[in-house]
């Protein structure tokens, strides 16, 4: 498992995230608010993946592509919360290889599937929340700035 989780983050997934986190999403948290920075990445993540559905004996088949389009929808704004609280593309790599190791085992072999949903729904009520409270931070901070800038 521990080569196999290796291999993930070079080959499986975790490469993805120098393109999404490392490019994409800086330049759009310059233009765009938390929110919609991270709906845009994960949007695009989701459609990128599409061709997979198309080809014969691909693993991702196994799985509905609407299920895996909300999928990465959620765990872009996890990653969009990763990245912002630490500004590494490396940890976001990381948690990606790791969701992919995870699906790879509870869902697409379908192992334990009532669980997983269970802890996904966990997972997206804690991301919304944490998501949350990082964009009243952001405006917390820019009234702030405001404020201090015109005295």
């Amino acid at each position: 498992m521990p080569l196999f989780f290796i291999q993930l983050i070079f080959f499986g997934g975790g490469h993805e995230e120098l393109g999404w986190r490392g490019v994409l999403q800086p330049l759009l948290d310059k233009k765009y608010t938390y929110w919609q920075s991270n709906l845009i990445v994960g949007s695009i993540w989701g459609i990128w993946h599409l061709p997979l559905w198309f080809i014969v004996g691909e693993s991702h088949q196994g799985f509905p592509f609407i299920l895996f389009f909300i999928y990465t929808l959620f765990l872009s704004f996890a990653l969009g919360l990763l990245y912002r609280q630490t500004q590494s593309v490396g940890y976001c790599i990381l948690f990606h290889a790791f969701a992919n190791l995870l699906n790879l085992y509870f869902v697409l072999k379908k192992l334990i599937l009532f669980f997983y949903y269970h802890f996904f729904i966990g997972y997206l009520i804690y991301t919304i929340l944490a998501s949350n409270r990082i964009s009243k931070e952001k405006e917390f901070v820019s009234k702030n700035k405001w404020i201090h800038s015109r005295k």
